[in-house]
């Protein structure tokens, strides 16, 4: 679904000043999925199907363009604006915000939304429409824009889930990569080094006959002295 019309593209020209402002205002660092999650209206896994930032659209610019997503998942939604996804599951839908640099954010970096791109965008309802007509929606954080769908974003994200289970949609195609097994933790404590004994060696037997005995030594020594003190006195 494209949205080419000079009078659609007027409207959502207007639109990411304000949002810079919503998205300062919300406090989430650019890549803080856990925050960004729990306070987007909408968090999604989509593709971006194309944007116009470098169409002869008026306005359009790669500073400040729109971008068409396919969204795949819903996973949860937040905010005063909570809503059931249903809209936008299996849908191809305009995103509006992106842009690059912006001035307003930190570095000037601003969100980017490239063709063929997938990953985890955070959005919300930039208009309201009638019964069964598609919205359009914007990004909600400008200066970031979407994140990949890692491992460990979707660890992240599946956590804030768990804890919210009346915002956890998970409608659409959506799947979460499995945790790694904690490590092995024995129940016994440390194992204690037996403390040395004095027992003596074992001698072994084939050898016995060369063992002579303290007494043995000392009689032998006592008869050599007697010998020699009767060899001098005599």
């Amino acid at each position: 679904m494209r949205f080419t019309t000079a009078a659609l593209t007027a409207f959502v020209a207007c639109l990411p000043l304000s949002l810079a402002q919503a998205t300062t205002a919300a406090g989430c660092a650019v890549s803080d999925i856990v925050c960004l999650s729990s306070t987007a209206q909408y968090t999604v896994l989509a593709n971006v199907v194309s944007n116009n930032a470098n169409s002869t659209d008026p306005g359009a610019s790669p500073a400040a363009y729109n971008a068409t997503v396919s969204v795949s998942c819903v996973y949860g939604s937040f905010g005063s604006g909570m809503g059931t996804g249903d809209g936008l599951v299996g849908q191809q839908v305009l995103v509006t915000g992106f842009g690059n640099p912006r001035n307003a954010c930190p570095g000037r970096i601003g969100a980017e939304a490239p063709t063929n791109f997938t990953g985890i965008f955070f959005i919300y309802v930039a208009n309201r429409v009638g019964q069964g007509q598609q919205p359009v929606y914007t990004v909600f954080n400008p200066c970031g824009g979407p994140i990949v769908n890692s491992p460990a974003n979707l660890l992240n994200l599946q956590s804030v889930l768990d804890k919210n289970p009346t915002n956890r949609l998970l409608k659409g195609n959506c799947i979460f990569p499995t945790p790694a097994p904690a490590p092995a933790v024995s129940g016994a404590g440390p194992t204690a080094t037996a403390a040395p004994t004095n027992t003596p060696l074992a001698l072994d037997p084939a050898n016995s006959a060369m063992v002579i005995s303290h007494a043995s030594i000392l009689s032998v020594v006592a008869a050599g002295l007697v010998g020699v003190l009767t060899v001098v006195f005599a």
